[in-house]
């Protein structure tokens, strides 16, 4: 009876917290994958790198022994041996091996090569010398043979068949799913439980506050099964990566030691190490550069190597003995020289430092995500319990503009990290002013949102919030869909200018709500945190499915928001104003002559602008072409870009409460810039990922210091009280955007005289010296 009742209770306590427990569920499957997706994704691409890294080795070593047949005037055709050859050369590596005529057709082909292979197949890689093709049972590597006249005589090929990377990979899968789904099933157990004994200790009087209980209950076991997960994956990746990585290395060396015999027969000796040394980093490089193989003399000593001398290397390697006929005082196989084949260790760390950032990419993004859901529920819950008459602008309906806003910037900042990468990709090669064309693609957001932010209070006024906030959700998934559909350079700055109009219409309406419910620091921690949650996202679904998709997947989250608003924002006959809070009727003459206020304009040019110049030249614009030159991931892009927002989220209020205790606001304002300025300085310091990354935390602690301090700054200025401070916040997001729009071109112009981190530094610099301008100007009392 006892277990009855104790059952009974938790099903009824389950029932009311039905909503919650739903979507935590659905936030972790959903978290989980996203990443199954990413980690399968590098698996595939993973796999079919090292098949073909084996069929390269292959064909460049058969075609090697017929090119030196056909320059002595050989035919194809009529290749005396060549069954042979291939025999040996298909069982040693074993994939299907053939050779082809000039024209395509198979001369010669072993282990199922396929007859036409020329057939109707995709094209993924074509050079002089080599070409790709895939078709949807695998692909197939051909390499020219050269003949006398410079011409290819014929083709050597290689079959990398589809089905056995499949099931390799769905044996992952399966492995992966059945530890994620035990997980989950323990985790929700634990949670039920937990739900149920803080619902039993809230009626018993012993627990006040049920709601923030568990939602600390269900971050902490979410935190725990995204762990258990997380282990599960990169022993995953490290196991199978380094026994596949192995695998395909030694196939390498069973072709390499029959290459070996053959280059010896036509004289290359085995002393002459500069020959052999090329030919084994040759393999190495068609490996990529993940295995080391070596040439030992009988006694044990290094002859040749694809490695240079002190490399690290794992263990368990194997050794496969050279024929005898490599050495002329070598009349046994023990006494042969032997060829080593080793993996190297940094290309495995490498590997699993990736795996292990993505991870814990995705692991904090789905703990944000997670917050603003909880954030979502139980303001929607706090709505929905007022009755139907007091639905109104109250705080619990403008409390609701956090998720809106989380998600809201999700859906325009996923494509944030590779716009200029993106703008470069589509852009002819011989296309004129390049650098600038890339800074296009960032600067048209931010123009769009400055246009509106500016003319936007007079339309929220006629049009009421509502209105404002539905079509700016609209028109901002219209310009992502323009951005998804075209390839068209001026039609994607066009698409990002739509996006900017529609954000901007939509951050004036968050702005005006929130500042009289007093809930603007709320909503702000909402952006970053979709900033955040957007940029990490978007960088890694980028990684791995390409640039375009992630533009489409940014109209979806904007379309499917875009009537969430209908529901809780007051139309153009509710006054967003109460009857104190009027703004005070003022001549233009004399709103003119207020704002050239030579403090407020000093303000407004030599740190503001410079501010937002600073923060989206370096991190927005800088960071992603420099990154990208230099040969680093997109997901590693998208983390500096991370770590600019990080700071914003977290330190901001304990950065502007440091702040406020500073003697006077203008020293405030000073120190944020300097702050600023010294992130830009950081660029340049040590390696490209390092210094951006640093300059990305240095300059987030300026930006949580500037949005504290200059706003501080603002509603002391005696000009500000006499225009109001609706009319001079207006222009104060003006000003931010203006010089958001003008970093990225400020920065593009600049890279073409200097290397990027001398750019940074130059920004940096100068903004230094605005604020020390601004010192000079606003000393003294303040004149109109």
């Amino acid at each position: 009876m006892a277990t009855r009742i104790s059952l009974t209770h938790v099903a009824e306590v389950l029932k009311g917290h039905a909503l919650a427990l739903l979507g935590w569920l659905a936030v972790l499957i959903v978290s989980l994958l996203v990443y199954d997706a990413m980690l399968l994704g590098s698996l595939d691409k993973e796999l079919w790198t090292n098949r073909e890294a084996s069929a390269r080795v292959a064909v460049e070593t058969l075609r090697a022994d017929l090119s030196l047949g056909v320059r002595y005037g050989k035919h194809l055709t009529n290749y005396a041996g060549l069954g042979r050859l291939l025999d040996r050369t298909a069982e040693r590596a074993r994939i299907p091996l053939a050779v082809l005529g000039a024209d395509g057709r198979v001369i010669l082909a072993r282990k199922g090569f396929p007859g036409d292979a020329w057939g109707d197949r995709t094209v993924r890689r074509k050079g002089s010398e080599e070409v790709l093709r895939e078709d949807d049972a695998g692909r197939t590597l051909m390499v020219s043979v050269p003949g006398s006249d410079r011409r290819a005589a014929g083709w050597v090929a290689a079959r990398i068949d589809a089905a056995p990377i499949e099931a390799e990979i769905r044996a992952e899968v399966a492995r992966l799913l059945a530890v994620q789904a035990a997980s989950i099933a323990a985790g929700l157990l634990l949670l039920c439980g937990l739900v149920s004994h803080f619902e039993r200790g809230r009626r018993r009087g012993r627990l006040a506050d049920l709601s923030r209980s568990s939602q600390i209950a269900c971050m902490a076991l979410f935190l725990l099964v995204m762990l258990a997960n997380a282990a599960a994956a990169l022993h995953t990746v490290s196991s199978g990566y380094t026994q596949r990585t192995r695998a395909d290395a030694f196939r390498t060396g069973e072709i390499l030691t029959d290459s070996l015999a053959r280059l010896v027969t036509v004289g290359i000796s085995i002393e002459n190490t500069d020959r052999i040394d090329a030919y084994l980093k040759r393999a190495a490089e068609a490996e990529g550069g993940l295995a080391a193989f070596e040439i030992l003399s009988p006694d044990g000593h290094l002859i040749a190597s694809s490695v240079p001398e002190g490399t690290k290397l794992l263990g368990d390697p194997k050794v496969f003995p050279l024929p005898s006929a490599l050495s002329e005082d070598a009349s046994t196989v023990e006494a042969a020289p032997a060829l080593r084949v080793t993996l190297l260790r940094a290309p495995w760390l490498e590997q699993l430092r990736v795996s292990a950032l993505d991870l814990l990419t995705v692991g904090g993004i789905a703990f944000i995500f997670m917050l603003e859901l909880f954030f979502l529920l139980t303001r929607l819950s706090a709505w929905r319990a007022l009755p139907k008459e007091e639905r109104g602008f109250t705080a619990q309906a403008c409390g609701l503009l956090r998720p809106l806003n989380f998600f809201i910037v999700i859906g325009t900042d996923l494509s944030v990290s590779f716009l200029p990468l993106r703008m470069a990709e589509i852009l002819p090669p011989d296309a004129p002013s390049r650098t600038v064309m890339m800074a296009l693609a960032v600067s048209g957001i931010m123009a769009g949102t400055g246009i509106t932010v500016f003319f936007g209070g007079g339309w929220l006024r006629r049009a009421g919030a509502r209105l404002m906030m539905t079509a700016g959700i609209a028109v901002s998934g219209s310009g992502s869909l323009l951005c998804f559909l075209t390839d068209q350079p001026w039609l994607f700055i066009i698409g990002r200018l739509v996006v900017g109009l529609g954000f901007g219409l939509c951050l004036i309406t968050s702005v005006a709500c929130s500042v009289r419910k007093k809930l603007l620091v709320d909503v702000q921690a909402g952006i970053y945190a979709g900033s955040l949650t957007g940029c990490a996202l978007g960088a890694l679904l980028a990684e791995h499915v390409g640039f375009r998709p992630v533009f489409l997947l940014e109209a979806v989250v904007m379309l499917s928001i875009v009537a969430f608003p209908v529901f809780f924002l007051p139309g153009r006959n509710v006054s967003l104003d109460d009857a104190s809070s009027q703004p005070v009727p003022m001549k233009l003459v004399e709103l003119v002559r207020s704002i050239c206020d030579r403090r407020l304009l000093a303000f407004f040019v030599l740190l503001v602008v410079p501010y937002q110049l600073v923060m989206i030249g370096c991190c927005g614009y800088l960071a992603p072409v420099y990154l990208a030159e230099t040969g680093y991931l997109q997901s590693d892009i998208g983390r500096v870009y991370m770590l600019l927002t990080i700071p914003l989220i977290f330190v901001g209020n304990w950065v502007g409460e440091t702040l406020a205790k500073l003697p006077g606001r203008r020293t405030a304002s000073i120190v944020a810039a300097v702050i600023t300025a010294a992130g830009a300085l950081v660029c340049a310091f040590s390696t490209p990922l390092i210094g951006f990354s640093l300059g990305a935390i240095v300059i987030g602690l300026g930006s949580a210091a500037c949005t504290a301090a200059f706003s501080e700054y603002l509603v002391g200025l005696d000009v500000v009280k006499r225009v109001g401070i609706d009319r001079i916040m207006s222009l104060y997001e003006v000003s931010q955007r203006l010089g958001k729009t003008l970093g990225p071109i400020v920065l593009g112009a600049l890279i073409v005289y200097c290397s990027a981190p001398m750019a940074a530094v130059t920004v940096g610099a100068v903004y230094l010296a605005m604020a020390a301008l601004f010192l000079l100007i606003t000393t003294g009392k303040s004149g109109s």
